[in-house]
């Protein structure tokens, strides 16, 4: 589980709640206020303008005091009342924001329009309550597809190999196999969400607990010693701040199958952490991966690892959204029992995604992955030294007929181009595949 989505029904809402209590706040907001006032009307006011910047700083707590602050001098003052409405609103105390939003309401100097914007207001702290009370959400899905693979066993380019000055002729079980598969998977994630918060800082952030299973098979017709299985589940907390940031840790144990025979267990924690800017524009991200691999085949012996790597990625949206643009790098070290297998690495890579039409999108991505590796081969008497490039072109669209609602059809293709200095890892592979899929 990379990374917890974004509660996106949130964000829309939100900016809705601050256009309409903007128009609240054009209104010198209940007349009576500043005939209430005498004396220290400049101060408060000062207060007042100290308190909003804060809280656009998003330090909410010192915004929040500040408001408390003018309305224990000036109680009177609802458009103080009002923004420490939205304030509370802003650290998911709903309760606090639907009382103060009340007692506004309740005033009966507030004018008519000011009523109306306020009941849009507390209308929306009730949905986002109801989303926030304890529960549990469960999203099965499921997907069949085929796939074209023209080198399911990663064999060498070339059926000649060069070691020193002598050239060898590659076996021909080792030379690459084409062939076609199925492919099966099902997932299942589950969110419990606690209704609790958690302060950070100047800011609240709600409280999940995430779970996911997920079953992949891909079944060839022909080369069945290449049948892959795999079987992952992972569980951990994740914290959502809305509009700002979000972050989880997962712990993940997957178990893979190749050919019908035992292949490893891999064990991982998996940290994320994404920060959002200029309303959701922009998002940093930061993800871990510690994994401890171990392999079950004699054959692999050597191989069982500790795998460590840290990502940092930049996206930007744009078009209102409909095209979104990643990049980023990827820092890699495997330690193996055998130093033939130990390597250390990095990937960059750029992603687009355009939403070309409704219900539809394009997508592309670039990979390009340095591996170096600390042990000598025995027949090469060099370490492997290694460049591989993929290249992935997508398209997908959503139906929404009555009899394929909400199912997906996507398409994908990807190239691999894998340079050594080893000529017997050199390498090419095409994979073509056809998926339909759908989320309950």
């Amino acid at each position: 589980m990379k990374s917890l989505r974004v509660r996106r029904r949130l964000l829309p809402n939100y900016k809705k709640i601050y256009a309409a209590l903007a128009i609240c706040l054009t209104i010198t907001a209940v007349q009576g206020v500043r005939a209430a006032e005498t004396g220290p009307v400049d101060s408060a006011q000062q207060q007042f303008l100290d308190a909003m910047k804060k809280r656009a700083e998003d330090k909410l707590y010192d915004a929040a005091a500040d408001f408390h602050n003018i309305l224990t001098n000036h109680p009177l003052l609802q458009r103080a009342r009002l923004e420490l409405a939205v304030t509370y609103y802003r650290l998911y105390d709903y309760d606090k924001a639907r009382k103060l939003a009340q007692k506004v309401l309740d005033d009966p100097k507030t004018p008519p329009n000011v009523r109306v914007t306020i009941l849009a207001f507390m209308a929306q702290i009730k949905k986002d309550a109801e989303g926030m009370k304890p529960g549990h959400t469960w999203k099965p899905s499921i997907a069949i597809g085929w796939m074209h693979d023209s080198n399911i066993n990663v064999g060498p380019s070339s059926n000649m190999v060069n070691i020193g000055n002598t050239q060898l002729q590659v076996t021909p079980g080792s030379m690459p196999k084409s062939d076609q598969a199925t492919i099966l998977s099902a997932n299942l994630a589950h969110r419990y969400e606690t209704g609790k918060t958690v302060r950070f800082g100047q800011k609240n952030a709600s409280f999940l607990w995430q779970d996911n299973l997920s079953l992949y098979r891909r079944d060839y017709y022909s080369e069945n010693a290449d049948d892959l299985d795999v079987i992952s589940f992972s569980t951990g907390p994740a914290f959502v701040a809305m509009k700002d940031w979000r972050a989880n840790l997962a712990a993940q144990v997957s178990y893979i199958r190749l050919g019908n025979r035992d292949l490893a267990w891999f064990t991982s924690l998996l940290p994320s952490y994404t920060k959002q800017f200029a309303n959701g524009a922009y998002q940093l991200s930061l993800d871990g991966d510690y994994t401890f691999r171990i392999y079950k085949r004699d054959m692999d012996k050597g191989r069982n690892s500790n795998y460590l790597s840290g990502q940092l990625s930049i996206g930007r949206t744009f078009v209102r959204a409909r095209v979104e643009l990643l990049a980023g790098v990827r820092l890699f070290r495997e330690t193996a029992d055998d130093t033939i297998y130990t390597d250390t690495g990095r990937d960059f890579y750029a992603s687009i995604s355009w939403r070309a039409w409704t219900n539809g999108a394009l997508y592309g991505r670039i990979n390009d992955t340095h591996y170096s590796y600390d042990g000598k081969e025995a027949l090469f008497n060099r370490s492997r030294q290694e460049r591989t490039r993929m290249y992935t072109l997508g398209v997908s669209h959503t139906f929404k007929y009555k009899w394929l609602k909400d199912w997906a059809l996507s398409g994908n293709y990807v190239r691999t181009e894998n340079n050594s200095n080893i000529d017997l890892y050199e390498y090419t592979r095409e994979q073509t595949s056809v998926m339909l899929n759908k989320t309950f």
